[in-house]
Formats: C-alpha cells, structure tokens, sequence
C-alpha cells in the first residue's frame, strides 16, 4: 500500500505537485497526463528518488523521508518500454505511460493535470476525462501547439486529435 498524504512539491518557484492525497492498493495502475503535469515527479516521489518538500510518501507503512532504504528494495522502476514485462510481474505496478489503450484492462487509473490529480477512477472513466481534456486544451484560444501553459514543450497536438476523435465516435475500431 503507497500513501500520499498532504503531498506539495516545487522545483524553484514552479510548483510541480499540490495537495496530493492518495491511497494506492490496486495490483495495476495507471497514471497519465500532458507534458509537465507532475507524473515524473510523482513517480520519483514513490521510491524516495525525491523527497516532498511537505506532507508524507509511505510505501508499506515505511516513510520516504525516513527509511528511504526499506522502500527501494520496494520499489523499482523500469524506464524503458515495458510493454513486453509488464503484464508478467507478479507485484504492483503503478505505470506512466501515453499509450492510452495499454491502460485499458488495468484497475485504475490516476489523470495529472497542473500538478493535481484531475482524475481518478476506472480506466474507461480516467481515459475518457483525461482525452476530453486535451480535446478542450487543443481548442483554446491562444493554444500554440507544442507549449504549455507551464511553459514546457509538449505536444498536445497528437493528444488533442486524438480526444477530439474519440469524441466523435472515429479512430475506434
């Protein structure tokens, strides 16, 4: 069981994680969100590789701040694509990915927008959230594809095309 109780966390004066509380038991789960949206920050948050700058991460009961040690061997990472493993290991995953479609079958999923979990639910409801808010992203007045709002490059684009035809009933087979 991971914990997440009152989690802020900044890199300078840019805030890239508020107010996150979370508890997270199921065997597969999936987090998404745009360019920026704190996922990275999150997952190094789950091993101790960062440390919140306030509120508690706990893996097990075992506190990152505290015994940073004891929730390694707990937790690891895999960085690279792990679409032929995944499904294969026997303990928890939590996944960050952008294949869409991979997180279909899994028992939750967890949308970052801004820093804030946006969404939170069953795959089919968190996708569902997640592309109608890029659809809504790539639709906004003085959108530049490619930058958002945190002035990082991203692209929404293939996201926003992607919602919209979701939307719209097309690209589904």
């Amino acid at each position: 069981m991971i914990d997440i109780c009152g989690v802020n966390h900044r890199f300078g004066a840019h805030h890239v994680l508020r107010d996150l509380d979370l508890a997270i038991a199921e065997h597969r789960i999936g987090v998404i969100g745009a360019n920026g949206s704190g996922k990275s920050t999150f997952a190094r948050l789950l091993n101790g590789l960062l440390i919140p700058d306030a509120g508690t991460v706990t893996v097990d009961g075992f506190d990152t701040r505290k015994d940073v040690k004891t929730v390694r061997r707990r937790v690891g990472f895999v960085f690279q694509n792990p679409d032929n493993i995944i499904r294969e290991i026997e303990q928890p995953v939590v996944l960050m990915t952008h294949d869409l479609d991979h997180l279909r079958d899994f028992d939750r999923v967890i949308v970052f927008d801004e820093g804030r979990v946006a969404a939170d639910g069953s795959p089919d409801a968190a996708i569902d959230a997640y592309l109608r808010m890029m659809a809504v992203a790539a639709d906004r007045p003085g959108h530049v594809p490619g930058i958002a709002p945190t002035g990082r490059c991203e692209d929404r684009n293939f996201a926003g095309t992607a919602a919209r035809n979701s939307l719209s009933g097309r690209g589904r087979e």
